[in-house]
């Protein structure tokens, strides 16, 4: 399964490496730390592939794909309950 972030959540780099997520219609913001920014990005650049993000981040972190696997579907999870990514069966071809 593939996972988006909602419409209205806008995505910053700040200066410190973490991401600040802000979500437009209600302006509450999130601060995530270097390594869920690093998966977010992963997650971004492959299309929502948790499988693909977890093959891209494990050589980076001298961790086995499957064990990473289990780290982003857990780091997806969280970030659907908050209501900032929400699964979907198919995103069509990158934009």
């Amino acid at each position: 399964m593939r996972f988006r972030p909602v419409s209205d959540v806008t995505v910053a780099l700040r200066a410190d490496g973490t991401l600040e997520l802000l979500v437009r219609h209600t302006g509450r913001r999130v601060v995530i730390d270097e390594p869920s920014a690093a998966m977010w990005m992963a997650l971004r650049q492959h299309n929502g592939d948790v499988d693909l993000a977890a093959e891209a981040l494990a050589p980076h972190w001298n961790r086995a794909p499957d064990q990473l696997r289990r780290n982003l579907a857990d780091f997806v999870e969280e970030l659907c309950r908050a209501r900032l990514m929400l699964p979907v069966q198919d995103l069509g071809p990158p934009a």
